[in-house]
């Protein structure tokens, strides 16, 4: 008997779920399943004896494989195991959009995007709460009338993990 492991993906950004399957081969009806989590058995309660696994809060750099045994009468070796995946998990970005420069009516309003956690290059999307936006990572934007405005940012960092920045400004 062989078992072979998938992914949907080896690579995730933090938060992000990922499930392993188990393809058996010469596994016969009804193969049994051990998943191995950095080198630990996974508890049946938390799925460790079912043909697919979807670890909960997976670190960056986790080692997962599965063991399967065969129900044929005679296998040759039994248990086997897969190969073993190991984990990349990208942080989110960490972004603070709070600096708002000139927030007064006439003005052009400027907006930053301090980035202290994430990996380069980065996509920005400003929507300023008014109908305008901007793909500029410092933008400036003229707001036609007083009041509080909710702007927003989404960054998304070479990996595709991506984090939304909330910031009121209030137009004097």
């Amino acid at each position: 008997p062989e078992v072979f492991i998938t992914a949907t993906s080896t690579e995730i950004c933090e938060g992000e779920e990922i499930t392993f399957g188990a393809v058996p081969f010469a596994g016969g009806d009804s193969p049994s399943y051990q998943w191995v989590r950095d080198g630990i058995d996974v508890p049946p309660a938390f799925g460790g004896d079912a043909n697919s696994y979807t670890p909960i809060g997976i670190a960056n750099g986790e080692v997962i494989r599965v063991e399967m045994e065969s129900d044929y009468a005679c296998p040759l070796v039994n248990p086997v195991s897969s190969d073993n995946i190991t984990i990349i998990v990208h942080p989110i970005p960490v972004v603070d959009c709070s600096n708002v420069t000139d927030a007064y009516l006439g003005a052009n309003t400027g907006f930053n995007a301090d980035i202290t956690v994430g990996t380069a290059p980065y996509e920005f999307f400003w929507q300023f709460g008014d109908g305008g936006s901007s793909t500029d990572q410092s933008p400036a934007h003229l707001y036609g009338g007083t009041g509080l405005y909710n702007a927003s940012l989404e960054v998304t960092d070479t990996f595709g993990c991506s984090v939304i920045c909330e910031v009121t400004v209030d137009i004097i």
